[in-house]
């Protein structure tokens, strides 16, 4: 398993970049017309805002020689007319800004989007300057080549000389920024704080494939590294790295599997959690198929009572009888409830749903039932429907809408102007008067 994990790590390993060294070697290009350096490097940092520094020596003495050109005529540079040229805006420097033959000259160019201004500085100096068409910005996926104008033939414009230091950075120096790193001569180094922005790098750049007669040389700046002290400072740095990476990868191995742990773990206490609740689920339903069964013993309760008071009328005791088995059964369905309540502790929220949907089917069946009768219905037994209001259900208790609602399908007449009156006497002779006025027939 740690083989094929370690794979990937290792193929990451050689992708990332070495560590910055700022290497002594210089380039010296052959006087034939063909010694160049020609690559396609990512150019999408420098579309917007770029510098681009080095340090040549002309050797040739030729007034049309290129030190180095990106694709043909978007940018180049003279080695000793002090030529510059950007998106087609050519400028020359003056006299004094001419670069002397086999002296070591320093050359930086800036330029940005936002600035639209074109920078050139000689040993730190600024020398000359063109402003480019606005919106204008620096094409990618084109050739840069160092030692001629172009790559494809003989061009009559090969440089023919040293080179050393050719950095592009993804920022418009100040010129502050561009002096600091020709303060000391050739061999200044570049300062720390401006790693961040080099994007092309000299020491990338003397490890490139070569045409023609390109020579490492010493510039003496420090100790000469070749070619192949470069690859194996290189090597070194990326075995570094692979210790570091191979270390984090060890330390994310023992973070997943403690994750994974954590996760059986969870996934335990989600089961048992998932087992309490069904057993609570079914407690609930158990409650709740009890509480429907003593809801039908109570509405079997009340039609018993209820065919007793229409075909007995003159049997008060044995009205008082299945009004003390209604009591009993109401008693029952209390208990019930209590114990209901109990059981709600665990899933109140179930609780509240189920006491609406209780409320709902009492008052329901109430509907049901007194629809499927007749809207004169009280009148089919030796009662009468005033009779009713004597009962323990309703007389001495404050007549409320679900006492309403019970009888308003029977009593057609009867209207919200008695809502909150207590029932006596008087108000159900009332009652009888107004009915008086509407006969059954007014409920066909």
């Amino acid at each position: 398993m740690f083989k094929v994990m370690f794979l990937p790590v290792l193929i990451l390993v050689f992708i990332l970049p070495v560590t910055s060294v700022q290497v002594s070697t210089a380039l010296k290009f052959g006087d034939d017309g063909y010694s160049i350096i020609s690559f396609q490097p990512n150019m999408s940092p420098l579309t917007d805002k770029f510098t681009v520094c080095l340090w040549f020596k002309a050797l040739r003495g030729s007034t049309s020689a290129v030190i180095y050109a990106y694709e043909q005529g978007e940018m180049y540079l003279y080695d000793n007319k002090g030529d510059n040229n950007l998106f087609g805006a050519h400028f020359s420097l003056p006299s004094e800004f001419i670069t002397p033959m086999r002296v070591w000259t320093h050359h930086c160019g800036t330029w940005s989007v936002a600035s639209r201004m074109y920078r050139a500085y000689i040993n730190g100096k600024l020398a000359g300057f063109k402003i480019t068409a606005s919106g204008r910005r620096l094409k990618t996926g084109g050739t840069l080549v160092l030692g001629d104008y172009r790559d494809t033939a003989v061009s009559g414009h090969h440089f023919g000389g040293d080179m050393f230091r050719f950095n592009f950075f993804s920022k418009e120096l100040t010129g502050t920024e561009v002096a600091a790193m020709s303060a000391d001569g050739l061999c200044t180094k570049i300062p720390e704080e401006l790693e961040q922005y080099r994007t092309i790098r000299w020491e990338g750049i003397v490890k490139l494939p070569r045409r023609g007669n390109v020579q490492d040389i010493d510039s003496g700046c420090g100790e000469f590294i070749s070619e192949k002290d470069t690859l194996r400072l290189s090597l070194n740095n990326t075995q570094a790295e692979l210790l570091k990476l191979q270390k984090l990868f060890n330390s994310s191995q023992e973070e997943l599997r403690t994750v994974k742990r954590n996760l059986l773990s969870t996934t335990e206490e989600l089961n048992g959690t998932k087992i309490s609740l069904e057993e609570t689920a079914l407690k609930w339903n158990e409650t709740r198929m009890r509480l429907e069964n003593t809801t039908v013993e109570l509405n079997e309760t009340r039609t018993k009572l209820d065919d007793a008071t229409l075909k007995h009328s003159g049997c008060t005791e044995r009205l008082n009888e299945a009004q003390r088995n209604f009591r009993s059964k109401e008693e029952e369905l209390n208990e019930t409830k209590v114990e209901l309540k109990s059981t709600a502790l665990e899933l109140f929220e179930i609780k509240a749903e189920l006491g609406d949907t209780e409320l709902e089917l009492v008052e329901t069946k109430l509907e049901v039932k007194n629809v499927s009768e007749t809207k004169c219905a009280l009148q089919k037994g030796f009662l009468t429907k005033w009779d009713v209001l004597y009962s323990c259900d309703y007389y001495n208790k404050t007549f409320t809408l679900r006492l309403y609602r019970q009888l308003q399908t029977t009593w057609a007449s009867l209207t919200r102007r008695i809502l909150g009156m207590t029932i006596t006497d008087n108000l159900i002779e009332f009652i009888k008067d107004i009915d008086e006025e509407n006969s059954c027939d007014d409920y066909s």
